[in-house]
C-alpha cells in the first residue's frame, strides 16, 4: 500500500462508519459508493430524503407546539403522494408523513427546546467523522441528541452511530448521558438509546476507519448497467 493511501485524510458522515463497521457480507465498495458519489443515485436520495421532516419539527416547537403545524405538513405530503404518479416521490412523501406522525406520538408532548445543532466531529485515524444529530434539544435543563432514521437498521448499526455521536458531544464539552443520545426509527416509532461508551468499540472502529481510508480512492461510480437495473427495480 502506498503512503498516499495511508495518509489521505477524509471527512465523512458517521452513518458511513456505522454501515461499514456493521455491513456483514455486503461489498465494501457498495457501502462506500453512495457516500463518495453523493449527487448520484442512492447517494443523492440519502441527502434529500428527510430535511422536510426536520424543518416541520423545528417549526412545530418554535410555534409553541401548535398541533396544526404538524397536521398541515402531514396533510400536504399525503395529498401530494396521492396526486403523483412518480413512485419514488410517492414513497418519499408517505415516508415523510409517517416519520412526522411517529415523532409526534413519541415526543409531541415533551417539553423540548430546540437548540442550534453544533457541527460536532470525532476523529478516528485519518478520518474525521461528522457526528451532528438531526435534532439537538434541551428538556428540563438536560441536553438530548436525536438521530432520526428512515430505513431498517440493525441494533449494532445504531450502537456505533450513537456511541460516536455522544463521544463527539463529550469531546466538545457537552454533557450528554448515554440515555440522552437517542435514535428514532421513523418507520416503527421505536426509540433506541446509546448502550455503552465508545471504548467498547474502539478497536472495531479504528480498523474500519483504516480500511475505508485505504480503499477510498479505489471506489468507483456504479456502472450504467447497474444503475439501469436498480432504476427498473425501484431501488435507486
Amino acid at each position: 500500500m502506498s503512503a498516499n493511501h495511508e495518509t489521505k485524510h477524509l471527512t465523512l458522515p458517521v452513518s458511513c462508519l456505522a454501515e461499514y463497521a456493521t455491513g456483514g457480507s455486503r461489498s465494501r465498495t457498495s457501502i462506500l459508493r453512495p457516500y463518495k458519489f453523493r449527487k448520484d443515485g442512492e447517494g443523492h436520495a440519502r441527502t434529500t430524503f428527510y430535511p422536510p421532516v426536520l424543518t416541520a419539527i423545528r417549526k412545530f416547537y418554535k410555534s409553541g407546539k401548535k398541533q396544526n403545524v404538524l397536521d398541515e405538513a402531514i396533510r400536504d405530503w399525503e395529498k401530494r403522494a396521492e396526486a403523483t404518479e412518480n413512485k419514488a416521490l410517492k414513497t418519499k412523501l408517505r415516508g415523510d408523513a409517517k416519520a412526522l406522525q411517529s415523532f409526534r406520538k413519541l415526543y409531541g408532548a415533551r417539553d423540548f427546546m430546540i437548540l442550534p445543532t453544533h457541527r460536532i466531529t470525532y476523529r478516528i485515524g485519518n478520518i474525521t467523522w461528522k457526528a451532528a444529530p438531526d435534532l439537538w434539544v434541551r428538556e428540563n435543563g438536560i441536553e438530548v441528541l436525536i438521530k432520526v432514521g428512515f430505513a431498517s437498521k440493525t441494533r449494532s448499526y445504531t450502537d456505533v452511530l450513537l456511541a460516536v455521536i455522544r463521544s463527539a458531544a463529550l469531546l466538545n464539552k457537552h454533557r450528554v448521558r448515554r440515555e440522552n443520545a437517542v435514535y428514532l426509527d421513523a418507520r416503527t416509532g421505536e426509540e433506541r438509546f446509546c448502550r455503552f461508551p465508545i471504548s467498547r468499540l474502539r478497536h472495531t472502529l479504528l480498523a474500519a476507519s483504516r480500511e475505508i481510508a485505504n480503499i477510498w480512492d479505489r471506489v468507483t461510480p456504479a456502472s450504467t448497467t447497474t444503475k439501469t437495473m436498480r432504476a427498473a427495480a425501484g431501488t435507486s
